[in-house]
């Protein structure tokens, strides 16, 4: 037989062996010997991505993003976008980098150049301004009105958007900023409509129609105030966070009106229990329960008190790439990959004061029984008896709520649950209360007082 019709043979039988498998990277001869996978095809005798689309496992291939889109990988951004990168869960520009629409990350602009953002020119030369011909298509960079350039800089009087101000001329310094009165504030420096202000509030920059922002709800990480105000109108990127315009003790980026111990949607602000976060189904509208459990090895932590580039309230795998759901640590199936969610997972005996404080070997968020075995958190007072001597149950504490007894959280009625009982959709306690505090408040708005219609009286 010849050496062409034996590979050929050999290609055949490697097919017929890997046809179960829908996996990247497995012979084949035509695109539809991929069609298990995806937005993949046939090169080269092997099932890979289509061009541009990036492949995030074995399984999957990722499509290309446009900025303002979603986005888990970095490659995703830059495959359409040079400069690029997927940042909170949106392919941006990077640092250094002006965003253009949706298509563009533009190099900064020194004075005199031709610039297409107001941003261009700010990265390049702090305090400028792009003059343009064509109005938010075209100019050139130049210091404002008032302003001469200085080394590196337009040198201005100091003020920034939120100066107080009493003349509208007092916030001419800032292109496009005008001085606004509040009723029960003083009058302050802000953008005109259609701009919004810049991180370190020292310019405004133009909302482009074709460029929505991704909504982030109050207390949510925000790169601009757009983000901010198309979750609430009255709220603003202040340091990084979403907060509102007027904060009050009752509303803020502090206490968004969650419980403790839940974890925040971040386009709607909708609270969910942490039993749902990272389990491999989408309960956030936005999906953001489930954007981020894969992060990228060695990932700062994204939240005080996160594991490792992993959510909050979630488990990180060993490996580092992947986060589970932590009902799913010591539950005697293996969800990590490398299994590292099973291991330490029968601790020393302990006493059931300790329940709630896992130590003796059990892993992190998770509950001791009375024998030593480690069980999820959620297994407490859920009326199942998960610990085989029945120390998940104590009377004393799922029935009579006596103050005594460990309590993750206590229902208004007095009797204890896990804190996975919270925003999970269900009535865990009995009384409803655990389901009272799952909505993000809203800001309070500026109310503007109504001349009175009533005529004058004089006196004589």
């Amino acid at each position: 037989m010849a050496a062409g019709s034996l590979q050929k043979v050999a290609l055949l039988l490697l097919l017929t062996l890997s046809a179960v498998s829908a996996e990247l990277g497995r012979p084949c001869l035509r695109n539809r010997d991929c069609s298990d996978t995806q937005n993949s095809r046939c090169w080269r005798r092997r099932c890979v991505c289509e061009q541009f689309h990036v492949q995030l496992n074995s399984t999957t291939c990722l499509p290309p993003s446009l900025l303002g889109f979603p986005c888990v990988k970095d490659s995703q951004c830059r495959s359409r976008v040079k400069n690029s990168a997927c940042i909170r869960n949106a392919c941006r520009c990077g640092a250094g980098f002006s965003t253009y629409k949706r298509h563009a990350c533009l190099a900064p602009a020194k004075l005199s150049e031709l610039c297409h953002t107001e941003e261009q020119c700010q990265l390049a030369t702090p305090g400028s301004t792009c003059s343009f011909r064509i109005p938010r298509v075209l100019g050139r960079c130049q210091c404002p009105d008032g302003a001469l350039p200085v080394g590196s800089k337009c040198a201005r009087a100091a003020i920034k958007l939120g100066s107080p101000c009493q003349l509208p001329t007092e916030c001419g310094a800032i292109a496009h900023a005008q001085c606004t009165r509040h009723p029960d504030a003083p009058s302050t420096c802000q953008c005109a409509p259609g701009f919004t202000e810049s991180n370190d509030l020292t310019f405004c920059r133009p909302l482009y129609k074709e460029s929505p922002a991704l909504p982030a709800a109050l207390g949510q990480p925000c790169v601009a105030s757009a983000e901010c105000r198309a979750a609430d109108p009255n709220s603003s990127c202040r340091g990084g966070r979403c907060e509102c315009d007027l904060p009050s003790k009752d509303c803020s980026a502090d206490n968004f009106g969650c419980f403790n111990d839940t974890f925040q949607c971040r386009s709607t602000g909708r609270c969910i229990s942490w039993y749902f976060v990272c389990d491999g189904r989408r309960h956030c509208q936005d999906g953001s329960d489930e954007l981020l459990c894969r992060p990228t090895p060695g990932a700062p932590a994204l939240a005080p008190g996160a594991p490792s580039g992993c959510p909050p309230l979630t488990h990180a795998c060993a490996n580092g790439a992947q986060c589970v759901s932590r009902a799913h640590v010591c539950d005697g199936e293996r969800h990590c990959e490398d299994g590292s969610d099973e291991r330490g997972c029968r601790g020393t005996a302990e006493s059931l004061v300790n329940l709630l404080l896992p130590q003796n070997g059990c892993p992190a968020g998770t509950l001791q029984c009375g024998s030593g075995v480690c069980r999820p958190a959620s297994s407490f007072c859920n009326a199942l008896l998960d610990c085989g001597d029945g120390s998940d149950e104590p009377h004393a504490a799922c029935v009579l709520g006596r103050l005594d007894a460990p309590c993750p959280h206590r229902c208004e009625n007095g009797r204890c649950r896990s804190t996975a009982v919270l925003c999970s959709g269900r009535d865990g306690c009995g009384d409803g209360s655990d389901e009272t505090q799952c909505h993000t408040c809203k800001c309070p708005s500026f109310t503007v007082k109504e001349p009175s219609s009533k005529p004058y009286k004089f006196y004589g």
